[in-house]
């Protein structure tokens, strides 16, 4: 069963004849296809039912304007483009309605592929199997980026904190004196200093594994289009960048991160001292 309980089942293939009603289905199936829609979940942004979308596309007669339009608004496109595009098929020559330019959201040479009924975007039935790969990849690739994103956000939170704990502690050691109770601020400074570099290194252990998958779908991808010279563009600016910034190059940003908290505990530690002598 697809969404909306409609039970799955490919559109029959329609074929270019000149004809207007046949060419404004062939648009608006690939339109459906582009925006990866069920006739259900379009059903859903309209006002139509999914079986009256279904008859529109089914290309035996022209699609009304205003389905027309209610497909391009539930798909996101430009409405004025389509309503130029339907009119202009109404006024075509007949066996002309295939030369009319589409909107411009669809490629005017070769006609796009729309989904079948239940069928979900990228599905290797409906796609080149290529393509196909390529978006799986592509989404398994900015899930891995996002991944790597979210523990460097999480290693900032965590030194903001452990910066933000031991300046507020440090602060009253200063106002009320170096005396022995004060050891109880000075102690657990240190120790929050401590975790906060273990834990800035076990996020840079995430980070790192997120990006190394990353850059193996990124392998994957260039194997898939070679032509495209991923790896080789890739390599090239890392280059580039390297030989303009040659001296930070050098510097690890995880040990920049590892260092504010190691920095924290040191504090912890010279202070105590302090109190104790």
């Amino acid at each position: 069963m697809s969404s909306g309980g409609v039970v799955g089942r490919r559109e029959r293939p329609l074929e270019r004849d000149g004809n207007a009603a046949t060419e404004l289905a062939i648009r608006l199936r690939a339109l459906r296809g582009h925006a990866g829609l069920t006739y259900q979940q379009l059903a859903d942004r309209t006002r139509y039912s999914s079986s009256t979308l279904q008859e529109a596309l089914a290309g035996h007669r022209m699609a009304t304007l205003e389905v027309t339009l209610a497909v391009a608004a539930a798909c996101s496109d430009d409405v004025g483009d389509w309503e130029r595009y339907w009119h202009a098929l109404r006024q075509a020559a007949p066996g002309q309605s295939a030369v009319v330019p589409p909107p411009g959201s669809l490629d005017p040479v070769s006609p796009p592929v729309a989904l079948g009924e239940g069928a979900t975007p990228g599905s290797q039935s409906d796609r080149d199997p290529a393509v196909g790969g390529a978006d799986i990849l592509l989404r398994m690739w900015q899930e891995q980026r996002d991944q790597a994103r979210q523990s460097e956000n999480q290693r900032a939170l965590i030194t903001t904190l452990v910066v933000a704990v031991a300046a507020a502690a440090l602060t009253v050691v200063r106002i009320d004196g170096q005396r022995p109770v004060m050891l109880w601020l000075t102690v657990p400074v240190i120790l929050v200093g401590g975790f906060g570099m273990v834990v800035s290194q076990k996020y840079y252990e995430r980070h790192q594994m997120h990006m190394t998958e990353a850059q193996a779908l990124r392998r994957q991808m260039n194997d898939l289009f070679p032509h495209l010279g991923l790896e080789d563009t890739w390599a090239s600016s890392r280059a580039s960048h390297r030989q303009r910034y040659p001296l930070m190059y050098r510097i690890r940003l995880h040990q920049l991160w590892a260092a504010i908290p190691l920095a924290v505990a040191v504090a912890g530690v010279v202070t105590s001292i302090l109190i104790l002598t």
